[in-house]
């Protein structure tokens, strides 16, 4: 009988590995550091002028762009039950990361409030 997390075969998890997902950490990784260098004038340079909102939705995006590099890695490594370990961790991140930038949508319309029907 099979387990509930069948393991993948050495040779397909070398398959992965040396296709063009090997480097996905990097790619996610460069995406990260685009993501930072975009944030760093309206949030990064005024953490300390910001409210706890932002703060959270700062830390679970940040968490979830981790979680993206280290999963990347582990499962091209060889390590399928470190991707899966890790991956119960989104069950928590990703709604936290949705439900904070629904706030942050709130934030920014309240501020700004949509003008529809005007050019």
């Amino acid at each position: 009988m099979g387990s509930a997390h069948p393991q993948e075969s050495p040779s397909k998890a070398r398959g992965l590995a040396d296709g063009m997902y090997r480097h996905a950490h990097w790619y996610v990784l460069a995406l990260f550091l685009l993501v930072f260098a975009g944030f760093f004038k309206t949030y990064f340079s005024k953490l300390g002028q910001t409210d706890l909102i932002r703060h959270i939705h700062a830390a679970t995006a940040i968490g979830w762009m981790t979680l993206l590099v280290v999963q990347s890695y582990a499962i091209t490594h060889g390590k399928a039950s470190w991707h899966r370990a890790f991956a119960k961790l989104s069950f928590l991140l990703v709604p936290l990361l949705t439900i904070t930038g629904l706030f942050m949508i709130h934030i920014m319309l309240a501020r700004h409030p949509l003008q529809l029907g005007s050019s």
